[in-house]
């Protein structure tokens, strides 16, 4: 694997940190060639395609940004029109959140990607489908890494005057949803772990009283 398929793998906001590590070693790459997998790796500026219910699904994810995302370091919104669908019938929806906090050994990332496609009649419905992509990355004293891919499946919304209002409830619907399916988990794992290891009678034969 080269350096810069490495560094394009990188946890959320370990870049730089990681391209001055190889530096130490050695192993150089261009400040241009830092920024480019930058960009490919994430979003590093919001883009909105001229379309008018991309500028209506902006003005309505950016009262979710406010409501969810407003703690976070970088949050970022584009909205494109695919090539080759010029007559305006799909839309591309990506947004990028990053938060990176070195002081306490954590970073982590949340993308979530969505197809919105437009009948090109006067049709009463438009479809949805998306993923969302969640890396987390914790180095403190450990090298512990969780990435995770969850798919919404195509779904149908009605093309009325808050249409942009529909999706944007749509994917809030289903961010909430998954968080709270990965919350279950990890709390389900951590009890299942911690269960196994309380013995009631150790090695020694003593029975311990753990509530002590």
């Amino acid at each position: 694997m080269t350096l810069p398929e490495l560094l394009s793998v990188s946890p959320p906001g370990q870049v730089d940190k990681l391209a001055k590590e190889f530096s130490s070693l050695g192993l150089n790459i261009s400040s241009e060639g830092i920024e480019r997998i930058k960009q490919e790796a994430s979003i590093t500026e919001s883009s909105i395609v001229d379309h008018p219910l991309a500028q209506a699904i902006q003005k309505e994810l950016q009262i979710y940004r406010d409501e969810h995302y407003a703690s976070l370091d970088h949050y970022y919104l584009t909205i494109t029109q695919p090539k080759g669908t010029s007559n305006g019938n799909i839309l591309k929806l990506v947004t990028y959140a990053e938060r990176v906090d070195e002081p306490n050994y954590y970073s982590g990332s949340w993308r979530g990607e969505w197809t919105i496609e437009i009948p090109p009649s006067d049709d009463d419905t438009l479809t949805l489908e998306g993923s969302v992509q969640i890396h987390i990355y914790c180095h403190e004293n450990c090298n512990v890494q969780l990435e995770t891919k969850k798919t919404c499946s195509k779904t149908t919304v009605r093309n009325n005057y808050s249409v942009a209002k529909s999706i944007k409830n749509k994917i809030a619907s289903f961010e909430s949803e998954v968080q709270m399916n990965l919350r279950e988990q990890i709390y389900s794992t951590m009890d299942d772990k911690l269960k196994a290891l309380r013995r009631i009678l150790p090695v020694m034969r003593t029975r311990m009283e753990w509530n002590v």
